[in-house]
């Protein structure tokens, strides 16, 4: 059986949407696998865990608002470093403060 860090975001839009799977419980399963990870790949620069379980949280307890309701979603900010311009990922940029959330949308 796959833990929950390791389902697709369909499949793990569907658990929830089933009430199989709470958003908290994914959100902690990732939290779980940055931590035994993050030594190593050291990916992030910020992160606030509470702030997200206490997002999850809420959405386990609100209606469901979308196909994405409840999944986790990681942000990162991208810089150009010379002019320092926000652009959309690309490959020659550095990283900047990434954060954990679960995201809705409605």
């Amino acid at each position: 059986m796959k833990k929950p860090y390791q389902l697709s975001a369909t499949e793990a839009a569907k658990k929830i949407q089933a009430n199989q799977l709470s958003s908290e419980e994914l959100l902690r399963s990732c939290i779980e696998r940055i931590e035994e990870k993050e030594s190593s790949t050291q990916a992030w620069v910020a992160t606030n865990f509470r702030a997200a379980i206490d997002r999850a949280r809420y959405l386990d307890r609100s209606s469901n608002q979308g196909l994405l309701h409840g999944l986790p979603l990681a942000r990162k900010t991208y810089l150009i470093p010379m002019t320092f311009q926000h652009v959309t990922a690309p490959p020659f940029t550095r990283t900047i403060a990434p954060t954990v959330m679960p995201c809705t949308f409605h």
